[in-house]
């Protein structure tokens, strides 16, 4: 399949699978507003510590459900997803341990490759810029992330933190592939020690071939700039960001899973 008809089909899935796609930014919504109410929750000690849980388990059960209803329907198995609690923390907890192994991977190589543009002058420094950048992109969406390539341009800063920076989201992006091919690996082949071997992935990547896999990251950046953008002007009140956070997150995961699983070599 060609690499805009996967596109094409991707954007669609998520409209074909209208029922499914609004339980997950349901549940999604739930989660940013249940973690907004805990974090300006003031208690009891023992209270805070109960909601403190509560603000990890329901963003994992979120993310869990979801994923299970994906799978079923990538999978294209017959009736309704048969959801286990269980089976969601289960999901969640791996999903978040794989994106957290390949992000780490991004920001050592990013680190690595940046020592020749002189950004560091120490090399103390790397963990400091590592802890930065860590800092910098938590709660972003990976759609952000990829669309803040053109505005590295418009930064009045160093040259070399410019490259850095672009440095750090071109790695991104291809750790990010490489991570969710890994999720369609493990959803077809079940191993999930497999999912952490890069050069296991990277030999799933050669079957797609070189060619095909670039052009379709391509294609990803271009979408993620525009959306990014979309983003921007439309973030411009709490509630409203709420409800595109959530959005974008049920979307993230239908969009890429299918694109991804469309993409994996037969």
């Amino acid at each position: 399949m060609k690499n805009i008809d996967i596109i094409k089909e991707s954007f669609l899935f998520p409209i074909k699978n209208y029922k499914y796609f609004a339980i997950a930014i349901i549940l999604f919504l739930i989660s940013e507003f249940s973690q907004e109410y805990f974090l300006h929750v003031k208690d009891s000690d023992i209270s805070m510590i109960i909601m403190m849980i509560l603000s990890l388990i329901i963003p994992l059960l979120a993310l869990g459900i979801s994923l299970q209803i994906i799978f079923h329907l990538l999978d294209k198995k017959r009736g309704k997803p048969d959801i286990s609690l269980h089976e969601s923390m289960k999901e969640a907890l791996q999903d978040l341990i794989l994106e957290s192994y390949y992000f780490l991977l991004a920001l050592i190589i990013s680190a690595i490759l940046a020592i020749p543009t002189g950004l560091f002058q120490k090399i103390d420094d790397i963990p400091t810029f590592m802890s930065d950048l860590m800092m910098a992109t938590e709660g972003t969406s990976v759609f952000e992330i990829m669309g803040s390539l053109p505005d590295l341009t418009m930064l009045d800063t160093l040259d070399s933190l410019k490259i850095t920076l672009a440095i750090f989201i071109i790695i991104f992006v291809i750790m990010f592939s490489i991570c969710t091919i890994a999720k369609i690996d493990l959803n077809i082949n079940e191993k999930y020690k497999q999912t952490f071997n890069v050069f296991h992935m990277l030999g799933i990547i050669k079957k797609i071939g070189i060619s095909k896999y670039m052009g379709f990251l391509l294609l990803i950046v271009i979408i993620s700039i525009f959306i990014a953008n979309i983003i921007y002007l439309l973030n411009s009140s709490h509630i409203i960001g709420s409800i595109i956070s959530a959005f974008l997150e049920a979307f993230t995961l239908f969009f890429f899973l299918h694109s991804f699983a469309k993409l994996y070599p037969e």
